[in-house]
């Protein structure tokens, strides 16, 4: 868990969990007293080196969960200001030495994290399904477009009219890429980002994704 939110065990409890494991071995009650007092000067500094170790106790039963927030924050992408603002925000507030010291705070984190997850889906779904109806917009124009890239393809295999303009020698190239580009996701209409997946699991859209719209630009130019 710690190495999920980038930390690592402080000092402190390592030296808890060393004892501890020394005392774990101790093969009678008489063992266990030695090491108790070799270990702690008195009741009191057992107590509280006893209250560290049942604090990360409670934030070990907790792990799976925390890490599911944390890995779910790290993966989303930034749909809009708002949205990245309080992701940023909830990535802070899940630091580890904070759980360790107050293990009670993880409840709270838990609920802000499924308001924030509830907003993130709905703009996630929002931007997700205006990409695709783009995709099947430049799509549309692509069909318009591919009677003539036939035509002009069969008309560049035609030796008595001389070779083909060297632009054009590449338009059947160009218009495979594009069906590449303009695959359209099956969830287009919404993406199943409500659960364990902060991207969609068909296409793993995300803002960076670029519409292929200047090269399907360049290849109706190339075309006419």
């Amino acid at each position: 868990m710690a190495s999920v939110l980038s930390s690592a065990l402080p000092p402190n409890l390592k030296e808890v969990l060393a004892r501890y494991r020394g005392l774990a071995t101790a093969a009678s009650y008489q063992e266990f007293d030695v090491a108790v007092r070799e270990s702690y000067a008195d009741k009191d500094a057992f107590a509280a080196a006893h209250a560290q170790y049942d604090k990360a106790r409670q934030v070990r039963d907790r792990a799976f969960h925390v890490s599911q927030m944390a890995e779910d924050l790290h993966r989303a992408c930034a749909v809009d200001e708002d949205i990245a603002f309080e992701r940023t925000g909830l990535l802070h507030m899940l630091g580890f030495e904070s759980m360790l010291h107050d293990p009670s705070i993880i409840g709270a984190r838990e609920k802000n994290f499924a308001l924030w997850k509830t907003s993130y889906v709905h703009a996630y779904r929002k931007a997700h399904r205006a990409h695709y109806e783009a995709v099947a917009d430049l799509a549309g124009q692509l069909e318009t477009l591919r009677p003539k890239v036939h035509a002009l393809t069969r008309m560049n295999s035609i030796l008595e009219l001389g070779p083909p303009l060297a632009a054009t020698a590449t338009v059947a190239i160009d218009i495979k890429a594009l069906d590449a580009a303009l695959w359209a996701c099956p969830d287009a209409v919404e993406a199943a980002v409500a659960g364990k997946d902060a991207l969609c699991p068909r296409c793993q859209w995300h803002l960076d994704k670029v519409l292929p719209a200047e090269a399907l630009a360049r290849l109706m130019t190339l075309v006419t």
